[in-house]
């Protein structure tokens, strides 16, 4: 694709699949949530790359690679009424690398949380 961006991805993934189902005029046709689209980001991609056994799950003796995202800063409006799915595809949808708190690469933390917020 066009960018490096695993939320760029997932946008273009459910985006597309809506565009799909809304050409063929079937409101019932299945399209492509956030949930799939992300674990098609993560487990998904660990399997295509044969990586199933090492990647893409929090288990024990897998890789540590991951992220841990922030959805409390200017890109994202957080209501009292949220429920943690809605706050899921806000981050999907309008998420960023402002995002993006804590990167662990292997188990080590690689980026650490800025002390200055945009």
């Amino acid at each position: 694709g066009y960018s490096h961006s695993m939320f760029n991805a997932m946008r273009t993934s459910v985006i597309s699949s809506l565009a799909i189902r809304n050409q063929a005029g079937d409101d019932h046709r299945a399209f492509l949530s956030f949930s799939q689209a992300f674990y098609l980001a993560t487990r998904g991609s660990a399997i295509a790359l044969k990586l199933q056994n090492e990647l893409g799950m929090f288990r024990s003796g897998f890789r540590f690679d991951s992220l841990i995202l922030d959805a409390g800063i200017d890109n994202i409006d957080l209501f009292a009424n949220d429920t943690p799915l809605d706050v899921f595809e806000k981050l999907c949808t309008l998420g960023d690398d402002r995002n993006v708190r804590w990167v662990f690469v292997q188990g080590r933390q690689v980026k650490a949380p800025c002390s200055k917020r945009v």
